[in-house]
């Protein structure tokens, strides 16, 4: 479950700070249950945040016409 848990966020999180949105983690750690206190914050960057995802980074390669 955690891992499934952690390519959401990760995936979520990601798309939506692509996409502009400004309260991309506040929206991640609503949807995703996670407290919004200084320690879930910090839970969910260090636990459940991963890398950009790799579908993330080819649409912004694309975007700035790197490819």
């Amino acid at each position: 479950m955690h891992d499934l848990r952690r390519t959401w966020a990760t995936d979520t999180f990601y798309s939506l700070a692509f996409e502009g949105v400004p309260i991309a983690e506040e929206l991640t750690m609503a949807w995703g249950g996670w407290a919004m206190t200084d320690s879930g914050r910090e839970t969910f960057r260090r636990n459940y945040l991963g890398p950009v995802p790799d579908h993330v980074t080819s649409r912004a390669m694309a975007h700035l016409a790197l490819d």
